[in-house]
């Protein structure tokens, strides 16, 4: 297996299959018995999102692609024994609007809404539940049934990120007729019967509550929050559906005290509903509210659904919940929820409860396993592989995990989910990592051990103050009124343009390096201490840093600038920030940002920043159009830098080093590039002129 380029262990199910599988970065897919033997191989569809095995002779693949024109769902089963691959149809091209794919003991199940609407409404009229026969003897897949399920409060109608949480809970089928738990106001939960010969549905009795697989644990309740004003026509503002799952006494130990614990849940998710419909009001019939009477708009809601339950290790108890907020737009925000309890105690307990090491060893940890997924060719990712893309990748990971993530605890380890928006669009739905308790250091049995060790640069994201005033942190103090260096000039040899390469070579002094360019090149600068790397992709919106130990090669951390690359108001393509020079000075890194073109295209350039090199906390940002040199000079108290272009004035500035004020400016005949200390004398070159200075202490 050392020809695969890029390895990631997709799914383990020596029990179920005697398979695993590995993918590499090109799409292929390597099927392997439990003694390493590889057995098949599959190409993978472009757009395939996950894939699972069904059986021993079935493997699923979910296939989704979009374009202005149509979307396609697709499912593709690839026969092992055959070596062939079957490509199952979702519905209706022009009509669906969101799907999924799930695997149960008893097949393949396609979940999807319908996007049909009613004109002049936001009401979604269609939602349907295809299961496709899949079974080991047959080589074609079938679909068994095509359904539209009823559209009740039970989940909202309104998305399906979730229903992988809560339609295995509430499907049974029994030869030719389909039951789904549906829950009707006035009558709690009811089972609702539909013969796939028949157009409609009706409350059953042949199927009871014991029937679902949460049965033998516990209780399910609801309630709905309808709210209206009267004000405007009755109008429903707010809808609310709560369930509530509540554990037999007897189930575990503590039972009772777990009761507590999701009672709790329970009224947090309450007072969050609550905080949605106040929200409408204000949003709706406020000052500046957009109510208007002659178009309906929808109603602003929040759906939490019990999603499962399950005993782990013996000791545990985990309830898994999912939720859906929606406050106006295109679609709302879904969420997971997995409260782990100890069913000893009754404690909840969460991955910083169990974890034994710090947050930044499970950051680095996260971020490991995201990457090898994101190596693996997943598409629901923003950015798809890249490996000039990694260090960035990487620390979106990081800036994404900690321990408040959403992490499902199984048998064997944890799933971390990231939401929507967060690594990939809202069509990808959550996106889902497995990590093994192997590398975290504990299980649930009891098992404690030292975790994976990583020990990951720090990655920081720089955030960019108000553009208006020069910026000062918090708590930073600056005394500095006086320049402390007092320069007198000693010669100046001015030309029409200054050769600053023959001038190095005919004075002996080397030129600093640039990263706008100099011995190391564009996007790399070395000091003697650190080497700084450039990383800059203005198509993706990224600007960051590097740091690394010179004498060592290791890496010290990574500023994300991204924030910096484009100004408030857009000039040109010229516009966007560079870096030209950065440098560390007791413990600070202090960071130029320009561009290359007329301050009047674009005034927010030419400045420095000042950033805590271990926190990442930005501490000042300068003046606008003082810096935009192939270098600067960092002292104990002062800053040297210098700004200029072509028929702007050009200036060499002397900033404090605390917080970046300006102490003195000195006019120059060009735009100044170095600035070059030798003994007591300092050489600024510019683009006409060398100028040599004597710098002496004041008193």
């Amino acid at each position: 297996m050392s020809q695969l380029s890029y390895m990631m262990m997709l799914t383990t199910c020596l029990g179920r299959t005697g398979s695993y599988y590995l993918t590499d970065g090109e799409r292929t897919l390597y099927i392997y018995d439990k003694d390493g033997t590889q057995t098949g191989s599959w190409t993978l569809p472009v757009g395939a999102s996950w894939y699972s095995p069904l059986s021993e002779a079935m493997l699923v693949g979910y296939y989704y692609e979009y374009s202005e024109e149509e979307s396609y769902y697709r499912c593709y089963l690839y026969d092992m024994k055959a070596r062939s691959v079957k490509e199952v149809h979702i519905g209706d091209d022009t009509s669906v609007a969101d799907a999924l794919v799930y695997v149960s003991d008893d097949g393949l199940y396609a979940y999807y809404i319908e996007d049909v609407r009613q004109e002049g409404t936001y009401d979604v009229t269609g939602r349907r539940l295809m299961r496709i026969r899949t079974d080991s003897e047959s080589t074609t897949p079938e679909e068994v049934f095509s359904v539209e399920l009823p559209l009740g409060y039970d989940y909202g109608a309104t998305d399906s990120m979730s229903a992988r949480q809560t339609l295995p809970e509430r499907m049974h089928f029994c030869d030719d007729t389909v039951y789904y738990l549906s829950y009707v106001d006035g009558e709690g939960f009811v089972w609702m019967r539909k013969e796939l010969s028949s157009n409609s549905w009706a409350v059953s009795t042949g199927i009871t509550d014991s029937d679902l697989p949460f049965a033998s644990y516990g209780t399910l309740t609801a309630s709905t929050d309808v709210r209206s004003d009267a004000e405007h026509g009755d109008y429903v503002y707010f809808t609310g559906y709560y369930e509530s799952f509540k554990l037999k006494d007897g189930t575990v130990p503590a039972a009772a005290r777990v009761n507590e614990g999701l009672e709790s849940f329970y009224a947090g998710q309450r007072a969050h509903g609550d905080e949605i419909a106040d929200t409408a009001v204000d949003d709706l019939f406020g000052e500046d509210g957009y109510w208007d009477e002659e178009y309906s708009i929808p109603a602003y809601s929040y759906d939490v659904n019990f999603g499962s339950v399950s005993r782990l290790a013996d000791r545990y108890i985990q309830v898994a919940y999912n939720t859906y907020d929606y406050y106006g737009g295109a679609h709302g925000m879904p969420y997971l929820y997995f409260l782990l309890f100890d069913g000893e105690t009754g404690d909840r307990k969460t991955i910083e409860d169990l974890f034994p090491g710090t947050e930044k060893e499970f950051k680095d940890i996260v971020a490991e396993y995201s990457i090898r997924a994101w190596k693996a060719g997943d598409d629901r990712y923003f950015n798809g592989y890249d490996p000039a893309m990694e260090n960035r990748q990487r620390g979106s990971f990081l800036t994404s995990a900690s321990f408040d993530m959403i992490t499902e605890f199984t048998e064997t380890g944890i799933t971390i989910c990231y939401t929507p928006y967060d690594q990939g669009a809202y069509a990808s739905g959550f996106i889902d990592v497995d990590i093994p308790y192997e590398a975290l250091g504990f299980d649930l049995k009891g098992g404690s051990w030292e975790p994976m060790k990583l020990d990951s640069a720090d990655y920081f994201n720089i955030e960019c103050p108000d553009w208006s005033t020069r910026f000062v942190a918090d708590g930073i103090s600056d005394t500095l009124t006086v320049s402390p260096l007092q320069l007198s000039q000693v010669s100046e040899e001015v030309s029409d343009w200054l050769d600053q390469e023959a001038w190095s070579a005919r004075t002996g002094i080397a030129l600093p390096d640039s990263m706008y360019g100099g011995t190391y090149g564009q996007g790399q600068l070395r000091d003697g201490s650190h080497i700084y790397r450039l990383e800059r992709d203005e198509a993706s919106w990224y600007l960051a840093l590097s740091v690394y130990d010179e004498a060592t090669g290791k890496q010290q951390g990574t500023y994300d600038l991204s924030m910096f690359l484009y100004t408030p108001t857009y000039g040109n393509e010229f516009t966007t920030m560079e870096i030209p020079y950065a440098a560390i000075y007791d413990g600070t890194l202090y960071v130029e940002l320009a561009h290359r073109t007329y301050s009047a295209d674009q005034p927010c350039t030419g400045y420095i920043v000042a950033i805590d090199a271990a926190t990442g906390m930005l501490k000042w940002r300068s003046d606008m159009l003082v810096a935009n040199g192939h270098n600067f000079l960092v002292g104990e108290d002062t800053i040297i830098c210098g700004y200029g272009f072509t028929a702007e004035d050009d200036y060499l500035y002397i900033l404090r080093r605390y917080s970046g004020a300006v102490l003195e400016r000195r006019l120059l005949r060009s735009a100044p590039d170095y600035f070059i200390p030798m003994d007591d004398s300092l050489y600024v070159l510019t683009y006409n002129t060398a100028y040599e200075y004597l710098v002496t202490e004041t008193q």
